[in-house]
């Protein structure tokens, strides 16, 4: 709905699609690559550029890239994603960063900003935690059928699966699908 149109309403730039309804998003350690979607009605602003960030917890956030339109994406050379990040869409709606040969170093909580020329609403912004599953240490509890696989951060994932959908190696300590 446009803001010519919708007098009452708020009308600002917001997401519509985010990659993760619990802003979490799980790979494995060593996949290829993985997909990070943002969806933004800009409602009538103008987009400067985007940014693709790493959130910190202490400290000053680190930008990994930076989009203009009309322009190449810029990675950071210190950001440790030269190389192994790529954008695809278009500034003013849609946007989807790859990251390429995840490691466990790339769990993080990542942040994407698109920044407007206007005054009264000059930034969007949206959170999401990259998980990186790998080297899962396995324990079951076949009563409740959850399997609960430790990631890097000695955090529990639990995975409720059918009994058939899976099996695991206990030499190995992976699961195969």
């Amino acid at each position: 709905m446009s803001c010519c149109f919708a007098l009452l309403a708020d009308c600002k730039p917001r997401f519509t699609k985010t990659p993760s309804s619990s802003n979490k998003v799980y790979v494995d350690e060593g996949a290829y690559s993985t997909e990070l979607s943002w969806d933004y009605d800009i409602d009538g602003e103008t987009v400067t550029w985007v940014d693709f960030m790493s959130k910190s917890s202490v400290g000053a956030d680190v930008l990994i890239a930076r989009k203009f339109a009309n322009q190449q994406l810029q990675v950071s050379p210190t950001s440790g994603y030269k190389g192994r990040f790529s954008f695809a869409g278009k500034v003013s709606g849609n946007a989807t960063f790859t990251i390429w040969f995840i490691t466990k170093n790339d769990q993080r909580t990542f942040e994407f900003v698109v920044y407007f020329r206007s005054v009264n609403n000059p930034w969007i912004r949206n959170s999401v935690k990259l998980i990186v599953v790998g080297k899962l240490y396995a324990c079951n509890n076949l009563s409740t059928k959850i399997e609960c696989f430790w990631n890097y951060s000695r955090r529990c994932i639990k995975y409720n699966f059918p009994r058939q959908r899976f099996r695991i190696k206990i030499k190995a300590t992976t699961v195969v699908y």
